[in-house]
């Protein structure tokens, strides 16, 4: 009987030998007969790709054979069974087997989910010796031995899936197909390719529509794709294909096309370990494919969101439909051609800078020059149109290509080709007539501008003089002081008269809109003669609650019977609406229902969608949890009101809520698409749908915030196109500042609209031209901030605003002749609309993308950005306000430009004399937006008695510090001269730093001052100096009671919290310590020495440097031994100074005997249950041991050895303020081991700040 099991052992065993002979080594290449199993990996020779088993995330049950680049695991450029995953199956295996050109992937049964010789050619020989081989291209091959020479038979490249890698091909058999989801490889219903019907471009394609296509090669580039310079296209006769390759020092790179059909470009950062978008495709809407119709060109540069216009000498052929921006149906001619039997009399005109149109109806001739390609079109009736195929050669071009009927798809583009567009003779005479009638417009409006300067120049300076002695003398501005008190306002007081005249007494014909503030104004300021918007608050403004109040006759669904012949909206309580009935809103605009996407059938979801386009889903209820293979759901409404989606079995799987029961509750559906929960008797709403959006905003919705509340109304996208669970993407309304619409991707900010300034969002000029259409408001009041949008007229189309999954926010018109939605606008449009592409101080211009560097930094000023400057720039910056207030750039007014720019040269040199000082400040501080003074060094020797030691009030590693007098204001003066530690980093840091900062619990910096090789801070004066010399001083700790210790604790808490994440900026303090925990005449704190801060990006979470700065003891062990530190690092120094505030005692006091510090006695006292023993024995009376037992729990918290273990600042301070808080366990703590400080000779000196070393010994108990 044992025999039966030698077999089974002996295969076993031989199985195991191969797995630990595998594990063993890392290999790039897999013998004829060899295999891999999930968990073991083939790696390239230079390590760049890692091949093996994976799972998407979020999806552990299926599994995949892929190939990553091992620096980024999750970027996975190709999938052997991304038809075929593994499901709930670990057990796969690659294998490759004789007659070794045939690699197969098996499931755990045995059978096959994928095979290379699907795509083997039906040529291909046996060979007995072929190996497979992962090459450092990140290509897949199977080849034979060298010895039998080393031909390539299959390889990975030869069959992409949704990512070209460098070497990568693109061309007619070779094409990529979007994943279907980001966590599903499975093909989804995007793909480009290499179009070679005309000159080769490359097609994206959605399902059988052409979304966009990169316009043909030219011999340089894609003509609507000018960054692709750098890459290179093959033609042959044996094939038509694109490639890119990468040079020696290039980052790693690839283009991938993502699941809504954008094809990106990325490029990976060692540095951070992110891909960053370089270029991507669509960038704008001009980039949709033939969105302007036949002989129609799009420009995205145009002021109006009119895009698209037509080609001179043709106009559109719906104007109503253009005037509606649907362009799709294109333009005509004015005149037709003339010409027949081969002879014309028509001429071409030359259209510029442009993407080529659509190659699919042309003829090319590579021989041809562009004067026979002229003569070639004009010898033929159905030519319309020609270009040069190749610009290599300069001079125009070479070549030929000749477009036959109608040309579609152009856009103007940067580096773009000309397009020679046939036109009747009678056209010529036409355009020349217009140029002579804007040759005259163009005289008359110069002639006429050099009379309008010169009276508006004088006109203006006499009234100046005059404005200045009115507001002088203006009761009105008294009056706004009592008001606003002291405050220090950055903007100009404008008098009521002159508001009277801007707005024409306020006449309704000036009125923008109304709302609970009161009502707003449009008008033109004489001071300045700029459009602007006034917010009238009058004395008796409201808003009533009920804005707007709908009459419509009510169907009510008593009976299913009785529903017969009507389509009802509206559900009475105690009914229910089951799978396949649905309730109709009145206008019929809107349905409610069960139903499935497209492709699943098996899941059934309750929503809301456009009647006339069913596919068009805007709320979705259960939309975390699908009805999997249940057509018996239904909705019901109970007797206190709350809807309920119950299953088939009867269990609710989503419900409404409400506030109060209503016993006659009924649900209705309006014809805005809104589900509405109401009581009869009153008509008060309970609920609705509107307040929980899903990925769509629709006319009336709100996008916003209640501040008072903090309910909030945001959009998050669908996971897939056919899946509505909640995805990454949300859009939502930053309402912290000014408001603005902002898409977060995670926890990334991805793109912003820009504050509203009134009228519309800043970053979105456009929103004005769709006034005819849409009207936008953004709603300000005490418990609601939001933006919604309302159809301006009854014949406005219906549209709706979606975020997809990919976060890109698309405002959609519905056609109702062609039956389709289209895209009026997009954001994020182009790569300028990333979040903070430019970073600090930067400006993004599409407009150089000549030269790719389409960042550039802000030079001084700009008209539409206004940047604090140095104060040496302060008197230019008036002047040039004020020539730009009264001189309009014409040639005639170029003698008064010139004679204010003489007199500003003249007084900016006389400034610039008298502030060396300044300029030194300037060079040190670079170009940062400083919001303090600069301080002269004479000023600072007076304040000081020329640093005199009577006015000093302590020393330290950075230099001194004294106490004196600026502005008759007590200040402390830090003192960093020649030898101080402080270096010039440090104090740039602190200067730039401080400045932004502005909290009760942070120090304030008051000025500045660099003189020589000195450098000067000026802080404000805080009397009793720092906490250290409190609290380790035997009779200064007697003042700290446990009421002023517990205040100093939670004061340095928000202070740091501030820092990390209420900030305009994430600071990372890197430095806390009880001596720079400074103490007012409160005795409240504030945390100062900024010397060795760092600037945290806003989706940054950590950093790494080589130039380890602090003090022992409060240095994290993280950022002690590798340098890595976070805001987590600053938890930790905080947990510190919390035990030192309770015990009293130094992290590296001498008074420990038994444990190398004040971590691990607390930690040992912790451990005993004795942790009341750590509290300092001044604070017995006044102690409260519940407190200190809760602090001495959140410290231990704080200093524990893993940063993901520490609470955040924000959980501290909950923490500390809320005793039903609860606490977690906390775990031992890692200590520095006190031998080994007194080895480095530490002492005293262990609290010096600037320390290159690496802290490697850390010593657990």
């Amino acid at each position: 009987m044992k025999l039966l099991y030698l077999p089974a052992l002996i295969f076993l065993i031989m199985l195991l030998c191969l797995r630990s002979s595998a594990a063993g080594t890392t290999s790039d290449t897999l013998n004829n007969g060899g295999n891999i199993t999930d968990g073991e990996t083939l790696v390239s020779a230079g390590g760049s790709f890692t091949l093996g088993f994976f799972s998407p995330t979020g999806v552990p049950a299926k599994r995949y054979l892929g190939i990553w680049f091992t620096a980024s695991p999750d970027a996975v450029c190709w999938v052997a069974n991304r038809d075929s995953p593994l499901s709930n199956d670990t057990s796969g295996v690659l294998v490759i087997r004789s007659p070794g050109i045939v690699l197969r992937l098996l499931d755990g049964s045995g059978h096959a989910a994928w095979s290379s010789e699907d795509r083997l050619p039906t040529s291909s020989a046996p060979a007995p010796d072929a190996v497979a081989q992962l090459l450092d291209s990140g290509n897949l091959v199977v080849r034979e031995q060298q010895r039998s020479g080393g031909n390539v038979l299959w390889q990975s490249f030869g069959d992409p899936s949704n990512t070209l890698v460098a070497g990568m091909t693109l061309g007619a058999e070779r094409s990529l197909t979007s994943w279907r989801a980001p966590n599903d490889p499975t093909s989804g219903d995007c793909r480009h390719v290499m179009d070679t019907k005309g000159l080769p471009d490359c097609v994206t394609w959605q399902g059988n529509v052409k979304k966009y296509r990169t316009g043909p090669w030219n011999g340089l580039r894609f003509s609507g794709v000018p960054e692709t310079e750098m890459t290179s296209h093959s033609d042959s006769q044996n094939e038509v294909a694109y490639i890119f390759n990468n040079t020696a020092d290039a980052p790693f790179s690839r283009l991938v096309l993502n699941e809504v059909c954008v094809l990106q470009r990325l490029a990976w950062d060692p540095a951070s370990r992110v891909w960053n978008t370089s270029v991507q495709a669509p960038t704008d809407v001009c980039d949709d494919y033939a969105i302007c119709g036949a002989f129609g060109v799009c420009n995205v540069n145009m002021a109006s969101t009119l895009v698209c216009s037509c080609i001179v000498g043709f106009n559109p052929v719906n104007q109503s439909q253009w005037s509606m921006r649907e362009f799709s149906g294109g333009c005509r001619r004015n005149v037709p051609l003339e010409c027949s039997n081969g002879t014309t009399t028509d001429g071409f005109m030359v259209l510029r800078g442009v993407n080529l149109p659509d190659t699919y109806n042309t003829t090319v001739d590579m021989s041809a020059t562009l004067e026979q390609c002229r003569a070639r079109c004009s010898s033929s009736c159905w030519c319309v149109a020609y270009a040069a195929a190749d610009i290599r050669g300069g001079g125009g071009g070479s070549g030929c290509i000749t477009w036959i009927n109608d040309i579609v798809d152009i856009r103007y583009v940067d580096k773009g080709q000309d397009l020679y567009v046939r036109l009747a003779k009678s056209e010529f005479g036409a355009q020349r007539e217009r140029r002579r009638n804007v040759a005259k417009i163009v005289i008359s409006v110069t002639a006429a501008s050099l009379l309008a300067v010169t009276v508006a120049a004088v006109t203006y300076l006499v009234w100046k003089r005059k404005f200045r002695g009115l507001r002088r003398k203006s009761g009105g501005q008294s009056a706004s002081n009592k008001h606003l008190g002291d405050e220090a306002l950055e903007l100009p007081f404008v008098s009521f008269r002159e508001i009277v005249s801007a707005t024409n007494n306020f006449s309704e014909d000036y009125m923008l809109g109304r709302g609970g503030f009161g009502k707003v104004y449009k008008g033109t300021m004489l001071v300045d003669n700029k459009q602007v918007a006034i917010k009238r608050l009058g004395k008796g403004t409201g808003e009533n609650a009920n804005k707007s109040t709908n009459k419509m006759s009510v169907t009510v669904l008593e009976g299913r019977s009785s529903a017969a012949g009507t389509t009802p909206d509206t559900l009475n309580n105690g009914g229910n609406i089951t799978d396949g009935e649905t309730l109709v809103s009145s206008g019929g605009s809107f349905t409610l229902g069960f139903f499935s996407p497209t492709g699943v059938p098996a899941k059934r979801y309750l929503g809301i969608w456009f009647t006339a386009s069913p596919d068009a889903v805007c709320w979705v209820a259960n939309r975390d949890t699908a009805l999997s293979d249940d057509t018996s759901g239904s909705l019901v409404i109970g007797s206190t009101g709350i809807l309920r989606l119950l299953d088939g079995s009867g269990q609710a799987v989503w419900s409404s809520t409400t506030t109060s029961p209503a016993p006659d509750a009924v649900a209705q559906l309006l014809d805005t698409g809104n589900l509405v929960v109401r009581e009869q008797s009153s008509g008060s709403i309970l609920w609705q749908s509107f307040d929980h959006p899903s990925n769509t905003l629709l006319a009336g919705m709100r996008l916003g915030k209640n501040p008072q509340t903090g309910e909030e109304w945001s959009l998050t996208s669908w996971r897939a196109p056919d899946d509505p669970s909640p995805g990454h993407c949300r859009r939502v309304m930053d309402t912290k500042g000014l408001p603005e619409g902002v898409s977060w991707q995670g926890n990334v900010k991805v793109y912003r609209t820009g504050p509203w300034n009134g009228l519309w969002f800043s970053g979105i000029p456009e929103m004005p031209s769709y006034s005819d259409l849409f009207s936008n408001q953004v709603i300000v009041r005490p418990d609601e901030i939001a933006y919604i949008f309302n159809a301006a007229t009854a014949e406005a189309p219906i549209s709706r605003f979606v975020l997809n999954e990919v976060g890109v926010l698309q405002r959609l018109a519905w056609d109702p002749a062609s039956g389709v939605w289209n895209t009026l606008t997009q954001a994020p449009r182009d790569v300028c609309d990333g979040y903070a592409m430019c970073g600090a101080f930067g400006i993004c211009n599409l407009n150089m993308m000549s030269s790719t560097l389409i960042c550039s930094c802000v030079l001084g000023f700009s008209p539409d950005l206004y940047v604090r400057l140095a104060k040496s720039e302060f008197s230019a910056e008036r002047d040039r306000r004020d020539v730009a207030k009264v001189v309009v750039p014409v040639t005639a007014a170029s003698l008064l430009v010139l004679t204010v720019t003489a007199v500003w040269k003249c007084k900016l040199r006389g400034v610039c004399r008298n502030s060396g000082d300044q300029s030194a400040s300037n060079n040190e501080l670079g170009d940062e937006d400083l919001e303090l003074p600069f301080i002269s060094f004479r000023e600072i020797v007076s304040a000081t008695n020329n640093f005199s030691e009577d006015c000093m009030l302590g020393r330290g590693g950075f230099g001194k510090v004294y106490m004196g007098m600026v502005d008759n204001k007590q200040v402390a003066i830090k003192r960093l001269g020649k030898g101080s530690r402080q270096g010039a980093e440090e104090f740039r840091n602190e200067v730039v730093l401080i400045a932004k900062l502005q909290h009760r619990n942070l120090v304030r910096l008051l000025g500045f001052c660099i003189h020589g090789d000195e450098k000067l801070l000026i802080y404000e004066y805080l009397p009793n100096k720092c906490l250290h010399s409190f609290l380790f001083d035997a009779s200064s700790k007697r003042l700290l009671d446990w009421a002023t210790r517990f205040k100093i604790i939670k004061g340095i808490a928000r202070g740091l919290l501030y820092l990390h994440q209420d900030s305009r900026l994430t600071i990372i303090h890197r430095d806390l310590k009880s001596s720079n925990i400074l103490l007012d005449s409160d005795m409240s704190p504030k945390i100062s020495d900024f010397g060795m801060a760092r600037l945290f990006s806003e989706n940054q979470q950590e950093a790494k440097t080589s130039r380890v700065v602090g003090t022992y003891g409060y240095m994290s062990p993280e950022y002690a031994m590798d340098g890595t530190f976070s805001v987590k690092s600053d938890t930790y120094s905080f947990g510190v100074i919390l035990l030192e505030i309770i015990s009293g005692l130094k992290i590296t006091s001498t008074q420990f005997t038994s444990f190398p510090n004040l971590l691990a006695y607390a930690w040992s006292l912790w451990n005993d249950d004795k942790a009341i023993d750590l509290v300092d024995s001044s604070l017995v009376e006044s102690c409260s041991p519940t407190e200190a037992l809760r602090c001495i729990h959140i410290g231990l918290l704080c200093v524990q050895d893993n940063p993901n273990s520490r609470p955040l600042m924000s959980s501290v301070v909950s923490m500390l303020e809320n005793e039903t808080t609860p606490l977690s366990v906390p775990k031992q703590p890692l200590y520095f081991s006190q031998w080994y400080l007194e080895a480095q000779g530490t002492g005293e000196n262990a609290n010096k700040s600037t320390n290159k070393m690496s802290v490697t010994v850390l010593e657990g108990r």
